[in-house]
């Protein structure tokens, strides 16, 4: 249950018409099978806050679309750290509207399943278990250490870099947003 009250659409300012219509119109919504809108034609979870302040909505929408589609990473790695942040946030709707793109993406069942269950990872890539090092360090720890920074400078370009600490903050701030809202799915889905 959300702490807001829904959204009446045929109220809608002008912009947030122009949110509405960019986001439906985006990539995300075929992406999420059509999760991103409700059985009254309302957007979910972060895109219905999103659509509360459009002038920033418009803003972390694009972000997000450039974050998931038009990064230098691969979908699996995006997928992968995304569920890492669902489950540190133990955000429900995150969680629930990443699990099959995650799947999806190539991201194997058994590392969906330790990151649930917050138990060590099951995978020889190389890439997914210094991704999860980097993000355990700097959500937990808040700072990287030099050792899995000099890892990362090996193993993914500046750019790549760049696009994972981006990832990790934007999808930390959704994350928030959707936790202080009581934007969530179901008590039965995460935890």
């Amino acid at each position: 249950m959300s702490r807001l009250d829904p959204i009446d659409s045929s109220n809608f300012s002008k912009e947030q018409l122009e949110l509405y219509q960019e986001i439906v119109a985006g990539p995300r919504n075929a992406d999420f099978g059509g999760k991103l809108i409700d059985k009254s034609g309302n957007l979910t979870g972060p895109f219905d806050l999103m659509i509360r302040s459009p002038y920033l909505g418009k803003h972390l929408s694009r972000l997000g679309e450039a974050l998931r589609f038009k990064g230098p990473l691969s979908l699996r790695y995006v997928e992968f750290l995304i569920l890492k942040i669902a489950a540190q946030w133990k955000c429900q709707y995150e969680w629930y509207i990443h699990h099959n793109v995650a799947i999806n993406s190539g991201l194997e069942v058994s590392v969906i399943d330790s990151i649930k269950s917050d138990k060590p990872l099951k995978t020889t890539d190389s890439g997914i278990l210094l991704l999860d090092k980097l993000s355990d360090e700097i959500l937990l720890n808040k700072v990287v250490s030099d050792s899995t920074f000099i890892d990362c400078r090996k193993m993914f370009s500046e750019p790549e870099i760049i696009h994972i600490a981006a990832l990790l903050g934007y999808y930390t701030s959704l994350a928030i947003w959707l936790n202080l809202f009581e934007v969530n799915v179901g008590p039965d889905l995460f935890l």
